[in-house]
């Protein structure tokens, strides 16, 4: 069978598709056919170049028909314009069905207009003119509502401008006039109301979650649920099977989903992403489509699944450039890097960084310039001897980041990277105590003005550390007998030791663990979403497990346990978690056991659970999925998961104390011997297995290449540097 024999099949099973009502199948046969015909046209003589053509033209009419019915207006829109470029604008079929998509996006005039020169160049068809005179009709009946459509889109612009500028209020503002507006004129709009009050009350959803208002972004995508209900269905699917409005259900599910991330429950944006991205392909709405793949690699990425989340970053890349989205692209890029960083492909995450830097510097896109100046600091403190050069290019990434968000008026993006900056500083010992204290104390005194619940939590989290015992560069620190102070939470704090040797800072002052309780108080009543609860609750268990307070480690071991359910319940299965609640039971352990309320549980069985979940964290690390120090990078989606690299070499370390006290030498030396490996090679895939058992020529192939790509890493990255 030749080419053009296989497109005409693939034609002609749409039609079939088409007759039968299956409008998606046939949308799809055709977009094949499409693509068959493209491919001959290349290799042809003119003839056949004129009869190819004709084919395409009748074939992408045939597809906006189809996609008219699945509400992709748009895509029909660009379909019809391309049958009248290649016709010459002969084609009155093209004219009718652009008149049509154009009154389905809401442009009456332009409607009016392609109807209108569809009946001149064919004055015998009826459909355009009955199109035509129910268009009419309509602004006969409402003369003003072409103004008023424009007025609304004016607003919403206005809406969606001030978003960019970080000017929430004034967005909030556009947004309730917006609303007003669209009940006020409900008659003049007809059936077009419910979609423009959806659009209003997704849009004020939206801003609520840009001001961490949780519960009224809530009840404002509750209320477009009920305005969609009166509309056409109760749910996507209803509103696919009985004429609902698609477009407005597809948004719906992009800020629900939106909303679920930033709670802190990625687990509950998944199923919106999934509604959400069939819809939209269904109607070829490929923007709506990049935002969704790009919410999707986050949900993912929070819930550290790496390769799922590397899966949609680059089918969000592969969009972007087919829709020629350079903003996207850069995007993408930066998501695709974070979660290569994370599955310790170092290479391939260093190459797509630099792509998202270079693509975020030519389109002057601020907050992914931040992003990706803060992503490749980590990438570079994560893997390779953290010499002082290294260090220090990175921190200056990292100050550069909040520079520019800072001076953009990204303010809550501000407030992330300024947390990310003291954070690393007090890690690497790079800056004093007292500088890194006031950062974060202004850091957060900053989100309070703003209203940013959410960076709050996460600044309120990292000052109480600091308050607990950061120590100043040089100082000395108190050594404990189990290493319990790597304080692997994974959304906060990444153990500021974890890249030197194992130990605890000394305890604050009296004044400084006051402040650290009323702080991480304070923030436990502001956490809306379980992770941001697990990282709140695995910080106050390290600041009982320090302190010398009577029965500290068995509070330590009740909230360890708490920080672990709430994560799961969230959905995510985290190694840090693991780490914690078993270092806190062997602390109760070597405590005897005071004020511990675990039943008829006793030292045997807390040290049996504490191996349990020591090994269970240990495996987690094998093969090296983990990222070292994932909290570093906090705006403004949630934190990317557990440190497992990190929580896998507290781990072995702990096991390595349990077996020596046990008198196994052998097993305690493995322990500590892979824990070493870890620490000083963090990107070799050594594992966690005791030693004598080895990589495979595979998989020392495999970190060689890495240890290589770590070196190449540069300290500059290139244009990097302009300014």
């Amino acid at each position: 069978m030749s080419g053009r024999d296989t497109a005409t099949a693939r034609r002609e099973a749409g039609n079939a598709h088409f007759k039968a009502g299956r409008y998606a199948e046939a949308e799809t046969c055709y977009a094949e056919t499409l693509e068959l015909l493209a491919a001959l046209g290349s290799s042809t003589t003119a003839d056949e170049a004129a009869a190819l053509a004709e084919d395409e033209s009748k074939c992408r009419l045939n597809r906006c028909a189809c996609l008219l019915r699945l509400q992709g207006y748009a895509a029909a829109r660009a379909e019809a314009e391309a049958v009248i470029a290649l016709s010459g604008g002969s084609s009155a079929k093209a004219h009718f069905r652009l008149g049509q998509a154009l009154d389905r996006l809401q442009e009456p005039r332009f409607a009016t207009a392609a109807l209108t020169q569809a009946i001149r160049l064919d004055p015998k068809a009826r459909e355009p003119r009955q199109e035509l005179e129910a268009a009419r009709a309509r602004l006969k009946a409402h003369p003003r509502l072409e103004l008023l459509l424009d007025d609304l889109r004016l607003v919403e612009e206005r809406a969606v401008r001030a978003l960019l500028q970080a000017d929430v209020p004034r967005a909030r503002q556009q947004m309730e006039l917006l609303l007003k507006d669209a009940r006020a004129q409900a008659a003049s709009l007809g059936a077009d109301a419910a979609h423009w009050e959806c659009r209003a009350l997704l849009g004020l959803a939206f801003v609520c979650a840009e001001e961490s208002e949780s519960e009224a972004a809530q009840d404002y995508t509750a209320a477009c649920r009920r305005v969609l209900g009166r509309a056409g269905a109760d749910s996507p699917a209803g509103a696919a099977a009985g004429g609902g409005d698609l477009r407005a259900e597809c948004f719906h599910a992009h800020v629900a989903a939106q909303l679920c991330l930033d709670t802190g429950t990625p687990a509950e944006a998944l199923p919106f992403v999934r509604a959400g991205l069939e819809m939209a392909l269904s109607m070829r709405d490929e923007a709506m489509q990049l935002r969704l793949l790009g919410a999707k690699s986050v949900a993912h990425s929070a819930l550290g699944q790496w390769g799922d989340a590397e899966a949609a970053a680059r089918a969000g890349l592969e969009l972007a450039r087919e829709t020629g989205d350079k903003y996207g692209e850069a995007v993408c890029q930066l998501a695709l890097g974070k979660s290569l960083r994370a599955q310790r492909k170092v290479g391939a995450a260093a190459e797509a960084l630099r792509a998202g830097f270079e693509a975020s510097y030519t389109l002057g896109g601020s907050h992914a310039l931040a992003a990706a100046h803060s992503a490749y600091a980590v990438l570079q403190l994560e893997f390779g001897q953290p010499t002082a050069e290294r260090v220090a290019s990175a921190m200056e990434k990292l100050s550069k980041a909040r520079d520019i968000t800072k001076g953009n008026g990204l303010a809550r993006a501000a407030c992330d990277d300024a947390h990310n900056l003291y954070v690393a500083a007090m890690r690497t010992k790079s800056k004093p105590l007292r500088e890194c204290v006031a950062g974060l104390r202004g850091a957060l005194h900053e989100a309070g003005e703003l209203g940013y619940s959410a960076g709050r939590v996460r600044l309120s989290g990292a000052l109480a550390l600091a308050l607990l015992g950061g120590s100043e560069p040089g100082a000395p620190v108190k050594t404990y007998e189990v290493p319990a102070a790597d304080a692997t939470t994974s959304g906060l704090l990444v153990g500021k030791n974890a890249l030197a040797a194992p130990v605890e800072p000394a305890p604050g002052s009296a004044a400084a663990v006051a402040a650290a309780d009323a702080l991480l108080t304070q923030a436990l009543e502001l956490a809306s979403g379980g992770l941001e609860r697990a990282d709140l609750l695995s910080v106050l268990s390290l600041r009982h497990l320090v302190s010398d307070d009577a029965g500290g480690a068995a509070v330590a071991v009740e909230l360890a346990r708490g920080a672990r359910q709430a994560a799961r319940e969230a959905g995510a299965s985290r190694a840090a978690d693991d780490a914690n609640l078993g270092v806190a039971l062997l602390m109760l352990c070597a405590e005897g056991g005071g004020g511990a309320g675990d039943g008829d549980a006793g030292p045997a069985e807390w040290e049996a659970e504490a191996v349990g979940l020591l090994e269970a964290a240990a495996a987690a690390a094998d093969g090296a999925a983990g990222e070292a120090v994932a909290a570093w990078v906090a705006p403004p989606q949630p934190s990317a998961g557990a440190d497992t690299c990190v929580a896998g070499i507290k781990a072995c370390r702990a096991l390595a104390l349990v077996h020596a006290a046990r008198g196994r030498k052998t097993e305690a030396a493995g322990w500590a011997k892979t824990a070493e490996e870890l620490q000083q090679r963090s990107w070799v895939a050594t594992g966690v297995r005791p030693v004598g058992t080895g990589a495979g020529a595979e998989e020392r192939a495999r970190a060689r290449a890495e240890a290589e790509a770590v070196e190449k890493l540069s300290l500059d990255w290139g244009s990097a540097n302009r300014k």
